[in-house]
């Protein structure tokens, strides 16, 4: 359709743009090939309240036609989403998404209560651990595992969500299981016991303040100013620039992935070997800390005075140590006794414009942040393709132009992937059988149609959507499958049979 009617439309997929791209569905952020393609599955106790909020979801649809009315279950959106986002949309009976003022659950029909308050039953209360979120949310679990699987190689990753509290669940969360992976790491080389993550943790620091020790420091120090190249910048700027990137050495982020440590009881060994060696270790995509340390130094000599200068301020107040005060950033507190790390960071219209600024462009740099949060605030307008190559778009959209407004981020001129010469990784996880998978079928079916026409108007119904999902049918291999007995369906049944 799109090459027929090629002479009437303006606009249609630009030549090689697939090819830029590498979609990844459902179970595909999993990684296991012994997992069939399709959503991620659900089993035992942990489907129930998905079960559930899909008897839900037909009430609510039925509802509202017989009111003559769009009805949207949000509900099952948010549950789709995160427990925490079910559990905020359900208590203050609205969406709870970013930058958006849509009702939520105000006008539902009081059958649905049942349903509901068995829901309400079925997942993890808020006094739960952050662990056990983890476990309980097959999507949260999932996104979780994989982005730390690409940050353990050194990759940065870009997650969009739309709810404020899924964000804050998933920043937890994934500041639990990096915290865990830098102290089994670690712990392996120091030969200590990494159930102490805090033991973990001094011995780094210890190891971090060796850094700023001379000779080592000044050894450092010259190797990174011969990388930087940024002789024709002031004084000041080539302190602020070689301070920058030995601040990020000493991490114990850093150290843990990228240094060859030496055994507790033996920190007299010469760590100059090590950490020059550090330097040149290729992370997932084949790019040294050197090669981005030098990277870095040729964009600051192509940089305007004024904008140079916020780099630089921007990435001297990124904060590199554990953060403990939960006032840093109000739009990232979830309770009190949350673990943060300085690794990941959230960027929702909470987090100040100015501080969503620092993030932005320390997110573009080989430093810290190396995973950013994003809600509809950083989806427009702003870019992130300089240092990643990776977005997971943990809630998916309606409309297939959100979706590739987020991934536009990523996919421009100068960007990491076109650097590398590798593919936009994107993944698109969602809940196989679920209202999570009606969702992903309906965008689908709208971007096939949105590359040939443009302009439909976008109805988020039950009745609406549920009639667009069924547009997409099964893959092949998965209809194959389905068998059902032929003796119960004949002319005398009433039932009638279709291929």
């Amino acid at each position: 359709a799109e090459n027929l009617l090629r002479p009437w439309v303006a606009r249609h997929m630009r030549a090689g743009k697939d090819r830029r791209r590498s979609y990844l569905p459902g179970t595909a952020i999993l990684h296991q090939p012994d997992v069939p393609a399709g959503g991620l599955p659900m089993s035992g106790d942990g489907a129930l309240p998905f079960l559930l909020a899909t008897r839900a979801q037909v009430l609510v649809g039925l509802h509202g036609l017989a009111e003559h009315r769009q009805a949207r279950a949000f509900f099952a959106d948010g549950l789709a989403s995160s427990f925490e986002a079910y559990r905020f949309t359900r208590r203050n009976k609205t969406a709870g998404m970013d930058d958006r003022s849509e009702d939520g659950d105000a006008a539902l029909p009081p059958e649905l209560t049942w349903y509901l308050d068995h829901i309400d039953r079925a997942i993890p209360s808020d006094g739960s651990a952050v662990a056990a979120d983890a476990v309980g949310h097959p999507k949260v679990d999932a996104v979780v595992e994989r982005t730390a699987q690409l940050w353990a190689v050194g990759e940065k990753v870009v997650l969009f969500c739309f709810y404020v509290e899924t964000g804050k669940a998933l920043r937890a969360n994934l500041s639990r299981r990096l915290r865990t992976e830098i102290a089994t790491r670690a712990a392996d080389m120091l030969g200590t016991d990494g159930s102490d993550e805090e033991a973990v943790f001094t011995e780094l620091s210890r190891i971090g303040d060796r850094i700023e020790e001379p000779p080592l420091r000044g050894e450092i120090e010259q190797l990174v100013r011969d990388r930087l190249g940024v002789g024709s910048l002031t004084g000041e700027e080539q302190d602020q620039a070689v301070a920058i990137v030995r601040r990020f050495l000493r991490t114990p982020s850093f150290l843990a992935r990228f240094v060859t440590l030496p055994a507790v009881g033996s920190l007299s060994v010469d760590l100059r070997g090590p950490i020059m060696e550090s330097l040149e270790r290729p992370d997932g995509s084949g790019s040294s800390m050197a090669d981005k340390i030098a990277r870095f130094g040729g964009s600051l000599l192509e940089m305007v005075d004024a904008e140079r200068l916020e780099v630089l301020e921007s990435l001297t107040t990124v904060t590199t140590g554990d953060i403990h005060d939960r006032s840093f950033d109000p739009g990232e507190v979830r309770s009190a006794s949350d673990p943060y790390l300085p690794n990941v960071r959230l960027a929702n219209g909470s987090v100040p414009p100015a501080r969503r600024r620092t993030l932005m462009l320390g997110f573009n740099s080989p430093f810290f942040p190396e995973v950013l949060i994003a809600s509809a605030v950083m989806a427009e307008g702003v870019d992130l393709h300089l240092e990643c190559r990776h977005v997971i778009h943990h809630d998916l959209d309606w409309s297939p132009s959100t979706l590739e407004q987020r991934t536009g981020r990523l996919d421009r001129i100068a960007s990491k992937a076109e650097r590398i010469s590798e593919p936009i990784v994107i993944y698109e996880p969602y809940l196989a059988g679920m209202y999570d998978e009606k969702v992903y079928r309906v965008v689908k079916d709208r971007d096939r149609w949105f590359n040939v026409v443009m302009g439909e108007q976008i109805d988020t119904s039950e009745w609406a959507t549920e009639r667009a999902a069924e547009r997409v049918p099964l893959p092949a291999s998965l209809a194959a499958s389905l068998t059902f007995d032929l003796s119960v369906v004949g002319p005398n049944s009433g039932v009638t049979a279709e291929p």
